[in-house]
């Protein structure tokens, strides 16, 4: 009889560990989904900012997990989604104001391989837009993510790629008419661990093009290289420090200055408590404008105050808080650069059983340093998400903007409800 028990016993708790894994797993996937989404669906003017250092991050492709497992080392998901939107002000314009609804078909598929150290990941998403009436605007984007990885206990090596292919009518609202642009992100970093010293290298180069014979005017390139190290204080944080450097050279010299950007941060970065994770670094950044035919006024050895920094709160998988600081140069359309101030704040909570809501706002300044020029952007967004099975979701979702740049200021309000599937 107490072999029986015994024997009982042991069958529930393999059954309550297969819970518990099943359980961890779906989570996993829902973070993914979750953090994938939010990139999906910030202004695509961030698009231009320089940002590789959030690239870069391991995190990006750390919970793109699959539900399915196909072999031992090779995972396999995906899912198909339609959306029903409509955008009051698809041109986000202050002049030319055009409302229209559209349908989104989605399509996405992720794969990871894993085996003695060795990583791969490939994330891919094709969407089709269709407008109701503005049909210049229709047509396919695609959007893939890769990662190769080989990590021991003291190092790791890492080379992935981040390309777009989208429609984009933000930047072109002089012209009515479909804009087609690719970016192409290109990383590699290395890290080594010496017990208690944290060291990483990477290297970066972007390319920006805008596919179409008008509007052929903002295409450059951008290198970047950048050197972090982290010295441990305790169990729970570490002091950083950073230094880099980045040239950004566009094609049209007579319409844009090439310019050149150096930096030093330091700060602390870690996890004070289970829920609680964060990072902040402050230092100085360099700006120096090569002297070119544009009309920009050059500048030479322009200094000023960067900041780079997050809070995040999680007690589960599905509440969670987060605030994000940035100060920092970027490119812009204008005069080849401008400093970019914005503190981002996102709330995700789990409502009841399989309804999760989530909100995000973000509050942006951009100065242009010679025409001192002042942009301004406030971003406030919302979204339902609803489980109606393992494998189908309903989601609900708008966002409001409020922006101020060169024709004026102008608003924007977008809506969507889709269903989907996932496998």
């Amino acid at each position: 009889m107490l072999c029986s028990i015994a024997t009982t016993a042991t069958s529930q708790t393999k059954e309550q560990r297969a819970r518990e894994e099943e359980e961890q797993q779906r989570q996993k996937l829902e973070q993914a989904e979750q953090e994938w989404e939010q990139e999906m669906r910030r202004p695509v003017e961030d698009d231009h900012r320089p940002e590789p250092r959030e690239y870069l991050a391991p995190d990006h492709y750390k919970y793109l997990l699959a539900r399915g497992r196909v072999a031992d080392h090779l995972k396999l998901s995906g899912k198909i989604a339609a959306e029903q939107g409509y955008d009051d002000n698809v041109l986000v314009s202050s002049t030319d104001e055009e409302s229209d609804f559209y349908t989104l078909l989605v399509a996405k598929i992720q794969a990871q391989f894993e085996r003695h150290g060795a990583q791969a990941m490939v994330n891919y998403t094709g969407q089709e837009r269709l407008y109701a009436r503005l049909d210049q605007f229709n047509g396919p984007e695609h959007f893939l993510d890769f990662l190769l990885a080989y990590r021991t206990r003291s190092f790791r090596i890492e080379i992935g790629e981040h390309f777009r292919d989208q429609i984009d009518p933000t930047e072109i609202t002089l012209f009515r008419d479909r804009a087609e642009r690719q970016r192409n992100d290109l990383a590699a970093t290395l890290g080594i661990d010496l017990h208690g010293l944290d060291l990483e290298f990477s290297a970066s180069t972007r390319r920006f093009r805008v596919l179409e014979e008008t509007l052929e005017f903002y295409d450059h390139r951008r290198h970047e290289a950048r050197a972090l190290g982290a010295l441990g204080m305790g169990d729970k944080l570490q002091a950083v420090s950073e230094i880099g450097g980045s040239r950004t050279a566009f094609d049209e010299e007579e319409t844009f200055n090439s310019f050149e950007v150096a930096w030093a941060l330091v700060g602390v970065q870690g996890q004070p408590a289970p829920t609680l994770s964060g990072s902040l670094k402050v230092g100085l950044y360099r700006v120096d404008v090569e002297v070119g035919t544009s009309t920009a006024i050059p500048t030479e050895g322009d200094v000023d105050l960067m900041v780079s920094g997050y809070l995040k709160w999680q007690r589960r998988q599905q509440n969670s808080f987060e605030l994000r600081l940035e100060r920092m140069p970027y490119e812009t359309s204008e005069t080849g650069w401008a400093l970019l101030s914005r503190v981002t704040l996102g709330y995700n909570h789990w409502l009841a059983e399989r309804l999760t809501g989530s909100v995000w706002s973000a509050l942006e300044q951009a100065e242009e340093p010679d025409t001192r020029a002042v942009r301004r952007a406030y971003v406030f967004g919302l979204s339902l998400k609803y489980e109606l099975g393992r494998n189908f979701q309903a989601t609900l979702e708008s966002t409001y903007q409020e922006r101020l740049d060169r024709f004026g200021p102008f608003d924007n309000f977008r809506a969507t409800a889709g269903i989907g599937v996932v496998f």
